[in-house]
């Protein structure tokens, strides 16, 4: 009685029906909330796993591999997303008396440039990396005085189709186009990566925001490339599977800007941070990198601008972990066989293609290329034998100007590859190289004033396409710029 006494009198007056229905409604509330907040079973039970793809056991064989085409890469589907993006931060022009036009190397100190290229304990070095100008280099190698009118052409063409924004579009150029239009748009998508390369292909004779002649345009570049900077760090991202490669290249860039800029160095000090910082998280543990930030995934092409970023921050003096360059070995040393061959995801030496042109291109050793130069940047000696035997299969697929054999990608990452790995210029096997790939880029240069696509390199080869003119001239005159952008390692 004490216990009825105790409820409230509603209830205790209430019809029995009436109580009835209260509870009978309680638990049919109740019965709905588990119904629809309990996963269905087999919503449980869906697991992530990586795509399947198809491996060759090498163990399996006598002989040792070759390159070998992954399966088909398709084309990106970008679309245009809304982005919160870091504001710019201006950069200070300071310009010296007399005619602006005439600012050149005379206003360059030695503590402007390139310090520690490319290897730890290296002597100071003027702009573009060289210890005493690009004419000692010259003189030292012998091999730079034959190519200043390629390099300046070169320049001159990506000057002339700069977008207003400062950056350069992979199909967009043509807006920039005087009369007739150029030919050879590249994918949407990876303005910021070909952009980027733009930059070094500046810089790398001297160039920076502030000093040399083509400083206006190198400044616009880097202020719009600091403007897709988003606040965690990222530059470039989108919905194309590669925009990796558009932030490591933009931190590359930037950080090499910020090496050069001297007196000015601390207008880049937020921006190169916060990319370098990305990089480091990015990186998946004890490994390497891929198309998404410690994705679990990782694969050589992606690494070897990530290293290349990275080995730019140390010469920009932001701090890098030892730990970093030995986890990216670690993955390097997964992914190459005793011959010296190294794949894209494993040691099988296989590649990737887009699938619009299955085969059009024969296979050659990309990744082996990117391979060796990552090694020498991460610290390894040129005497190691998965080096020198990288090297020697290199050697066997010297750059060469046939149809299908066309690779700029390659071409770039060989010669410098080559450069760090040779014992010198008289090296017989950097001579080798050397020789091949200027007897292919120098006669594709387009040099005929009449049209407007003087000084650019068409985009052919397996990877042209995607960037497009812009890309192939950017990457085509970094690659000319090997001699004398960076010391020689130890």
């Amino acid at each position: 009685m004490q216990n009825l006494d105790a409820m409230p009198v509603w209830v205790r007056r209430a019809p029995p029906w009436v109580l009835s229905g209260v509870f009978h409604l309680i638990l049919a509330l109740i019965a709905t909330v588990l119904v629809f907040t309990e996963a269905p079973a087999e919503a449980r039970e869906v697991q992530i796993q990586p795509a399947a793809r198809e491996r060759v056991d090498w163990e399996d064989r006598t002989l040792p591999p070759r390159f070998v085409k992954r399966p088909k890469v398709p084309l990106p589907d970008i679309r245009e997303t809304p982005r919160v993006v870091l504001d710019p931060e201006e950069l200070v022009v300071e310009i010296a008396k007399g005619d602006p036009e005439e600012i050149t190397d005379k206003f360059i100190e030695h503590d402007v440039g390139l310090r520690d290229p490319f290897g730890i304990g290296g002597r100071p070095v003027g702009h573009a990396g060289l210890p005493d100008g690009m004419e000692g280099r010259e003189r030292e190698r012998g091999s730079l005085g034959g190519h200043v009118p390629q390099l300046e052409l070169g320049q001159e063409w990506l000057a002339k189709h700069q977008s207003k924004d400062g950056s350069w579009k992979c199909a967009g150029f043509q807006e920039e186009c005087d009369g007739n239009k150029c030919s050879g748009t590249g994918f949407a998508g990876y303005d910021v990566g070909v952009t980027a390369l733009a930059v070094l292909a500046f810089t790398g004779v001297g160039n920076t925001p502030w000093h040399g002649k083509h400083r206006k345009v190198v400044r616009k570049a880097v202020r719009w490339l600091i403007s897709q900077q988003e606040k965690d760090g990222a530059i470039g991202r989108s919905e194309a599977e590669g925009w990796m490669y558009n932030h490591a290249i933009a931190t590359m860039a930037l950080c090499e800007v910020r090496a050069m800029a001297g007196a000015h160095r601390h207008t880049l000090i937020r921006p190169t941070q916060a990319a370098v910082n990305f990089c480091l998280r990015a990186q998946n543990p004890d490994l390497a990198w891929r198309y998404e930030s410690r994705s679990g995934d990782n694969d050589t092409s992606v690494t070897g601008w990530m290293l290349l970023a990275l080995k730019a921050a140390r010469m920009a003096d932001i701090e890098v972990p030892d730990e970093t360059f030995r986890s990216a070995r670690a993955f390097l040393d997964r992914v190459t066989h005793s011959t010296g061959i190294a794949g894209y995801r494993g040691m099988d030496g296989e590649s990737s293609y887009l699938a619009m042109q299955e085969g059009m291109y024969e296979a050659i050793p990309t990744m082996t290329a990117v391979s060796v130069l990552c090694r020498r940047l991460t610290g390894q000696s040129k005497k190691d034998s998965k080096i020198r035997e990288g090297v020697s299969v290199l050697l066997e697929s010297l750059p060469d100007p046939a149809g299908r054999l066309v690779n700029h990608y390659y071409w770039y990452y060989g010669t410098y590859a080559l450069f760090q790995a040779s014992r010198g210029p008289h090296d017989p096997r950097w001579k080798k190289w050397h020789r091949a790939v200027i007897k292919a880029l120098i006669p594709a240069q387009n040099t005929d004033s009449a049209v407007g696509e003087a000084g650019s390199w068409a985009p052919t080869g397996e990877w042209g396409i995607a960037g497009g003119r812009v890309y192939s001239t950017a990457i085509n005159l970094l690659t000319l710029e090997a001699t004398f952008r960076y010391e020689r390692m130890d």
